[in-house]
């Protein structure tokens, strides 16, 4: 048997290193898909249909799979004000406190328990209207700027009792602004 020379020593060790680098981007590559995060998730502002004045700031955020969201601020609401137009406990909300003890913001999570059907689109939950504490059922649509139908990235809201639903739709925002419309 004859020593390797040189040569075919770095030669070995480059092929080894190429390899071992290849499995590293390979597992950087599909861990980057696994923890993206999806486009609903971030900060937004609920419109009203008929003025299209900004009602709300919300944060929508996914935990362990299930999204949430919850109101940071309102034009003309007072930042502790309680939610008392609420029912102590509603269908599927987790929580050991009685919601209508808690305040509107930050405290109390109004959309819950929706589960993604594909990126972008999460269906199977509830949301409770802040005005009267009427608990709903929940989807969310997220729709990429197109250009024609949607002018900025947008949330498709539904709200819905059985079939019949209605839509609203949210505009995309940042925190500072969705925390600030008092």
């Amino acid at each position: 048997m004859r020593p390797l020379d040189k040569n075919t020593n770095i030669q070995h060790c480059s092929k080894t290193m190429v390899k071992k680098l290849l499995v590293l981007l390979a597992l950087a590559f599909s861990a980057g898909i696994v923890f993206a995060v999806d486009p609903v998730e971030g900060y937004w502002l609920s419109v009203d249909d008929k003025t299209g004045k900004e009602t709300a700031g919300w944060h929508i955020y996914v935990v362990e799979g299930v999204l949430y969201g919850k109101m940071l601020s309102s034009p003309g609401k007072k930042i502790d004000a309680i939610a008392v137009n609420c029912k102590e406990s509603y269908s599927g909300y987790s929580g050991d406190a009685k919601v209508n003890t808690l305040k509107v913001f930050n405290a109390v999570t109004w959309i819950y328990g929706l589960k993604m059907k594909t990126p972008g689109v999460w269906i199977g939950g509830s949301i409770i209207d802040p005005k009267d504490g009427k608990q709903y059922g929940c989807e969310i649509t997220f729709h990429k700027t197109d250009g024609k139908n949607y002018k900025e990235d947008t949330l498709e809201m539904r709200g819905k009792v059985a079939f019949i639903g209605v839509s609203q739709f949210w505009h995309q925002s940042t925190e500072e602004k969705a925390s600030s419309l008092w």
